[in-house]
C-alpha cells in the first residue's frame, strides 16, 4: 500500500467530516435565528 494513497483516503475523509460539523453548525445557528424572529 502506498502512502500517497492513506494520505488521499484520508485527507477526503477528514474533509468531509469537517463539511459535516460545518453544515451542522450553520444549521444550528439559522434555526436559533428562526427562533429569535
Amino acid at each position: 500500500m502506498d502512502n500517497s494513497i492513506i494520505f488521499a483516503v484520508g485527507g477526503v475523509i477528514l474533509g468531509l467530516a469537517i463539511g459535516f460539523i460545518i453544515a451542522k453548525t450553520l444549521e444550528k445557528n439559522n434555526a436559533s435565528k428562526l427562533i429569535k424572529r
